[in-house]
């Protein structure tokens, strides 16, 4: 079975069970050298807890899966920082059991045993009762052990203790809740104008007399190959079906020729395929999203399935195939023809780009001529808003992080507040301007003082956590195995 239909019809789904009962947090600095490792295989050792191989690639695996279900690409350098994302929870887990070994905080058999039974993945459809033989044959599958899975609820069910633990010492004065009220119930609305540095690209000019002088630049060579070789899902890309699909899942023994009466009448057409996914498909990863698995290449599927995508016509609906998970109908709404662009045929292109790459005063310039331009006659057309948000929230909606924008749109005295402002912001330019401001409505603040005091106390929570646990590190050993670790 292909990794990607696994990833669309939940084979994996006890790794993501495992990652959603345990708590982790991702802090930086936990390398801190590489000492000698005391078992061959680990991939590290934190204060005589083991970070094992296997731990670390299931780990892996499910937070891969996790991006993917945001709908999110994996190019090389990002699944190169979610691999270093994942051995730093790891650790961080295990630093929390070292600390609650040294607290006495500890989970029994029988509460281990309490917490699986209550599981509904491994309890009998018609008893809703727990079945051993499915809980045993589920984690067979998942390539997981019974004495691994219960090490990994012992750690989750551990790791909850330690923070209610530590939720309990975290203490706010009244005075702090009355602060936090206001300052989460006064809002700025914003509208604005974003010039990229891709936006400035576009608009400056490179003359071929240029480019020519680029390419005959032999110290140039490396950048020319090097962007070539970093972008090359840009000029090589293999032909791809992207679809849609129903699914009437079967026994894998059914060797049956023909589909189900039920699933033959359902007769779908490309009008109505979206509707019919969502009610009636057996894949809970794509009927959500109507039953669509995006755009794949050759290779990602099943073979008989595969074969019917690639073979049908854009815009039409195939006839029921059979998987090895049972009967599909598939729509396939667009194909993706195979690009395969030589270094050669593009050399011209890359120049031409990495000129303009080179000019950042030029591309400042041209972003500012173009953000004054639109202050003449604010607001302009193609304007922008970010919609309510408040000081805490550290990130502005439809901007991202901007924190000299966020700090003077709550500054009475900044020009914002009356007219349109020029920031420098996340490569380029951002002409921003105070739309609404809204004021905290203080005689609410007895009837949210609940809410708010518990809110203000999830924030210091995870404020305090990362020192927290940078304590505990400096008590604690951390070894790692450089040959893993170097190779990540």
């Amino acid at each position: 079975m292909m990794k990607y239909m696994r990833d669309h019809l939940g084979k994996t789904f006890l790794f993501i069970i495992v990652g959603l009962i345990a708590l982790v947090f991702v802090i930086s600095g936990v390398f801190t050298g590489n000492a000698p490792m005391g078992r061959v295989g680990d991939v590290a050792t934190v204060g005589g807890e083991r970070v094992t191989m296997q731990e670390l690639q299931q780990a892996v695996e499910r937070d891969m899966q996790n991006y993917k279900a945001l709908g999110m690409d994996l190019p090389p350098e990002l699944v190169d920082n979610i691999r270093q994302g994942t051995l730093q929870n790891l650790v961080n887990n295990k630093l929390m059991l070292v600390e609650a070994k040294r607290l006495g905080i500890s989970t029994s058999d029988k509460e281990i045993k309490d917490e699986i039974q209550k599981m509904p993945y491994f309890l009998d459809k018609k008893t809703q009762k727990f079945d051993v033989q499915l809980y045993r044959n589920l984690l067979r599958e998942n390539n997981l052990s019974t004495g691994q899975f219960e090490d990994n609820v012992r750690e989750s069910l551990t790791h909850q203790r330690v923070v209610k633990f530590l939720e309990s010492r975290v203490r706010v004065t009244p005075q702090e809740v009355e602060r936090e009220y206001k300052l989460a119930n006064e809002t700025r609305n914003l509208e604005f104008v974003r010039f990229s540095r891709e936006d400035a690209i576009k608009k400056m000019s490179v003359t071929d007399k240029e480019v020519d002088a680029f390419l005959a630049d032999k110290n140039k060579e490396p950048q020319v190959m090097g962007f070539y070789a970093s972008n090359s899902a840009r000029y090589n890309k293999e032909e791809q079906v992207c679809a849609r699909h129903i699914l009437k899942r079967s026994d894998p023994k059914d060797t049956s020729k023909t589909a189900p009466a039920s699933f033959i009448d359902l007769k779908p057409t490309p009008a109505n395929f979206a509707k019919l996914a969502e009610k009636n498909s057996d894949d809970p990863g794509s009927k959500v999203k109507g039953g669509d698995l995006d755009c794949f290449p050759k290779g990602a599927m099943d073979k008989a399935f595969e074969a019917t995508a690639f073979s049908t016509p854009v815009g039409k609906v195939s006839e029921p195939v059979k998987s090895a998970f049972g009967w599909h109908y598939i729509y396939v709404y667009k194909k993706n023809e195979a690009v395969n662009q030589k270094l050669d045929a593009v050399k011209r292109e890359i120049a031409t780009e990495l000129l303009k790459k080179e000019r950042l005063d030029e591309l400042r310039k041209i972003n500012y001529a173009s953000a004054a331009e639109v202050m003449k006659s604010w607001p302009p057309k193609g304007v922008d808003t970010t919609g309510p948000f408040n000081s805490l929230e550290g990130m502005l909606p439809k901007i991202g992080t901007a924190p000299e924008i966020l700090k003077a749109a709550f500054d009475p005295n900044a020009k914002i507040q009356t007219e349109p402002q020029q920031f420098e912001s996340q490569g380029g330019v951002i002409v921003a301007k105070v739309k609404e401001r809204k004021s905290a409505d203080m005689s609410k603040l007895d009837a949210e003082k609940d809410k708010q005091l518990q809110t203000l106390k999830e924030r210091k929570f995870r404020a305090f956590i990362p020192a927290w646990l940078e304590d505990v590190k400096k008590r604690t050993k951390v070894s790692f195995n450089s040959s893993v670790v170097g190779a990540m």
